[in-house]
């Protein structure tokens, strides 16, 4: 799955999410003086993959990473715990990835390789292919 791929999926996604939004709480996210341009954790996902071919909002060079490579990246773990929230991952997964997001401490890395820890990229790649999303979004 190429970032194009996933943008499609992210787009058919829903927007709300609990536990993500529980979590950005939790670790003081919005807290921290700073006013986020997003106001999702999905419209986050899609200004991070805009412009794919180009710099996009982060204003990163230009790259070709599959998915899997992108989910390795992030460093904002309620950006991946929506993902695997949105994609019907277990609760217990997500109640555990979510615990050790917090124990992580304040650190942005900490937190998200605790939560790919508990939910790695192939869990996310599995949710996608379960729900038949994948096809889907090759249309």
């Amino acid at each position: 799955m190429n970032s194009k791929e996933l943008r499609k999926l992210i787009l058919k996604l829903p927007k709300d999410s609990v536990h993500a939004e529980k979590m950005e709480k939790a670790i003081g996210l919005r807290a921290r003086g700073r006013r986020a341009w997003y106001k999702t954790q999905k419209e986050h996902w899609l200004g991070w993959l805009a412009e794919r071919d180009g710099t996009g909002f982060y204003g990163r060079k230009t790259w070709g990473h599959d998915a899997e490579y992108i989910y390795d990246h992030i460093q904002c773990a309620p950006m991946l715990l929506w993902l695997a929230e949105a994609l019907g991952v277990s609760e217990a997964k997500i109640r555990k990835a979510s615990k050790a997001v917090i124990a992580a401490g304040r650190n942005y890395a900490r937190q998200c390789a605790a939560l790919r820890r508990e939910i790695p990229w192939q869990v996310i790649a599995c949710a996608i292919h379960e729900k038949d999303h994948f096809k889907d979004s090759r249309a």
